[in-house]
């Protein structure tokens, strides 16, 4: 669920027009015009990358006579550029290549090889183009066809792997022809090619692995047999067409994953030994540096325990090198680093905070490297040679997002970005330099070029807001509460109309995500989005993040540990009320509206809170966690027999009999990450109890609402909380 988090937001980059039915509504001329154009722009450098060697940068331009475009190489100190690569040469090496006659290079971005002597372009839907850079020749992949997961290039630029019909196939760059690596495979028997929830819940889009001299690849199948399969039907024609989709559902059997290595030569293929559980996640697949052996993360289903194990690629043995045990739950790893001499950069939360351990090859504990409480989010960077470790972090309660180093010893620690806000470096390769692109509240958009000790070179963009400026919009308010607990602080932000009135009263709107590894609250600069859009059609509009959520260490995050819907929602009903003290804030209309997760709690709100919540757009919910798949539901749920309680009382359809208010349930018919049966099933409860509610199914939609439906989706929502919190019908 978590790629859907943020699903009502997408409405802002939807141009759209509500019903002249709206005419009434102050603040209409600025909400059609917010949807027209942007009015946040630049401020971000795009087009740009790093050298491989570090020294340089590259910058795409357009001549401002001839229109042509050309790679500059920019010294970062000197600020002096030369020609990297002009377009024509491209275009002329391109049109070489494929016989055509265009009269533009028609890629705008490239990637370098490690030894950067190579450039590649474009995408396996369009075509993959190598240019060696010595030769000055263009050469390019034979088509292929393949099954939907994006094809592998080798390390070495010679071969790609791709899945065809369940099993591995590679094609070899200069003899173009296909070589088939496995059989067997089927739909329900998946050679490197992941099923739903692997990719939906592990973030494993990819699980295949070349080694580093691209003479091995090791690859995960996934065996279904076993695993529920669940029905989506496509119905826009007359006749019907089922697919049927392998789907885990909480509780209930995963696929059988294992790991697996093929010779490319030989073509044998080593079963590696995982363990005698076959009910556990593997996932995570990454070869030491000399290709000696191959590393994978074991999870146990409880998700209590993460192991790193060490493969022998010729035996299949596996070792355990690193074991952590979570009283709750584990995040998944992101941050495994391999550097000299045989060592291990780790992040664990063993501390309740996310922080950086170092490791020898034997799984021995050197030191902790970081113990600063921030939690680190994530590492960038490594400079092996002058010994700096480059990571990202949270401060100020998550709202802040920084750049920061620290030495292998864990000493001389130093945060790099200055101006307080949410900062995104780009590091060059060695961290030698860093693009720093970050906004506040206050503060729109930047970007800075500095060094890797902080020192600021150069600015090398910063936002236009003059339009923005011109409308004297009122800038979102952070505000600070205290959660259900009564001693938990909390933040929110507060969106609202140019022309407040104080003396009156206004509808209060919540956009609601609330669900695990989520935020929606964040210090950057927010003046110029959907909800301050939305806020102009006369709502005060509310976001907060409940505990349940990231960025604030693990106790803050596990609160809702076995009680999703619970803690939770009791935080952000605290939010409405805290909010509601307000003189211009109409205690008695209070719309609330989510996807996903937040449809979940919308459902929750209106159901478990129906005295303080008024209406609800509830998109793509679940409605019962029984209903969604094993990883993410258990992870903070555990199974339905470990926690009765829990899933009872986190089920919306245990209150439908408590609906006071008005409810819009929204679906797509094709939904495969939350079933549309969730809905359906919330119906028949809503319908036993007598409830009158209203619904919208959207024909042929997967779980984002897109196109003219989420056009159709945007002027529905705010239809309906206009009509039922502002008494506005349509006409």
């Amino acid at each position: 669920m978590k790629n859907r988090l943020y699903l009502p937001i997408v409405f802002a980059a939807v141009a759209v027009f509500v019903h002249s039915s709206f005419s009434q509504v102050r603040g209409r001329k600025l909400f059609d015009l917010m949807g027209q154009k942007a009015l946040v722009k630049g401020g971000y450098a795009s087009g740009v990358i790093w050298s491989p060697d570090g020294k340089n940068y590259i910058k795409l331009e357009k001549d401002k006579k001839t229109k042509e475009k050309i790679f500059f190489l920019v010294d970062p100190v000197t600020k002096t550029k030369k020609v990297f690569i002009k377009g024509s040469v491209l275009l002329s090496a391109y049109n070489s290549c494929t016989g055509k006659s265009r009269k533009r290079f028609p890629y705008a971005w490239f990637k370098f090889n490690k030894e950067g002597t190579k450039i590649s372009f474009g995408s396996f839907g369009g075509g993959l183009f190598v240019y060696d850079l010595n030769s000055g020749k263009m050469s390019k992949f034979p088509e292929i066809s393949w099954d939907g997961q994006t094809p592998l290039l080798s390390p070495d630029w010679q071969k790609i792997v791709y899945t065809k019909k369940f099993d591995l196939y590679m094609t070899d760059i200069k003899t173009k022809k296909e070589i088939r690596l496995t059989t067997g495979g089927t739909e329900g028997l998946r050679n490197g090619k992941p099923d739903w929830v692997y990719p939906e819940e592990l973030f494993q889009y990819q699980v295949i692995w070349w080694s580093p001299d691209s003479r091995k690849l090791a690859f995960l199948r996934f065996n279904e047999s076993g695993v529920t399969k669940y029905p989506i039907i496509h119905q826009l024609k007359p006749d019907a067409e089922l697919e049927e989709q392998y789907y885990p559902l909480a509780g209930e059997k995963n696929p059988y994953v294992t790991m697996h290595i093929i010779d490319i030569n030989t073509k044998k293929i080593v079963d590696v030994n995982s363990g005698p559980d076959k009910d556990i996640y593997i996932f995570s697949g990454k070869w030491l540096p000399d290709g000696s052996k191959l590393s994978y993360q074991r999870l146990n289903r409880r998700q209590n325990k993460l192991e790193l194990l060490f493969a022998d690629p010729v035996t299949g043995k596996s070792d355990v090198i690193i074991s952590d045990f979570d009283s709750c739950y584990f995040n998944i790893n992101f941050d495994l680093r391999f550097i000299d001499n045989n060592k291990i950069l780790w992040t664990s939360e063993r501390s309740g905070w996310k922080e950086i351990y170092l490791y020898n090859y034997k799984g021995k504990l050197i030191r902790q490297i970081t113990n600063y409480q921030l939690p680190v989010k994530s590492i960038k960077s490594i400079d092996e040679e002058n010994g700096w470790i480059y990571f990202t972090g949270h401060l100020n309660n998550g709202l802040d997002t920084h750049l920061f180093r620290i030495d292998f010893n864990g000493k001389n620690f130093k945060k790099l970005t200055s101006d307080e806000g949410v900062h995104n470096a780009k590091l060059s390769p060695f961290g030698n330099y860093f693009f720093d692109s970050y906004s506040n509240l206050k503060t729109p958009p930047k970007t800075l070029l500095c060094k890797g000790n902080g020192e600021i070179i150069d600015t090398l963009s910063v936002a236009d807001i003059s339009e923005l400026d011109s409308l004297k919009l009122l800038p979102p308010e952070l505000v600070k509460f205290k959660a259900a607990d009564k001693k938990t602080d909390l933040f929110g932000l507060v969106f609202k109309p140019a022309d407040l009135d104080t003396t009156k009263k206004y509808p209060l709107l919540v956009y609601v995500y609330g669900g695990p590894w989520a935020k929606l609250v964040h210090n950057r600069f927010q003046s110029g989005g959907y909800l301050q859009r939305l806020a102009q059609l006369g709502f005060i509009v509310f976001i907060m993040d409940n505990r349940g959520t990231t960025q604030r260490g693990k106790a803050f995050e596990t609160a809702t540990y076995l009680k999703c819907g619970q803690t939770d929602l009791d935080d952000q009903a605290a939010g409405v009320k805290f909010l509601s003290k307000r003189s211009y804030i109409d205690g008695e209309g209070v719309g609330i509206t989510g996807s996903s997760y937040g449809g979940y709690m919308t459902c929750m709100a209106l159901l478990r809170k129906p005295d303080i919540y008024h209406a609800g757009v509830a998109i793509s919910s679940v409605t019962d966690w029984k209903n969604y798949d094993t990883i993410y539901t258990e992870r903070y749920m555990q199974r339905p027999e470990d926690n009765p309680d829990g899933y009872k009382k986190g089920s919306a359809l245990n209150y439908a009999g408590n609906l006071k208010g008005k409810l819009l349930l929204v679906h797509g018919t094709v939904d495969n990450n939350v079933h549309q049966s969730n809905t359906i099933q919330l119906i028949q409860k809503l319908v036993e109890a007598g409830k009158e509610f209203d619904l919208m199914l959207y024909p042929e939609q997967r779980h984002g609402i897109a196109g003219i439906n989420g056009q159709h989706l945007m002027n529905l929502t705010v239809n309906y909380f206009c009509k039922y919190l502002k008494n506005e019908e349509e006409k």
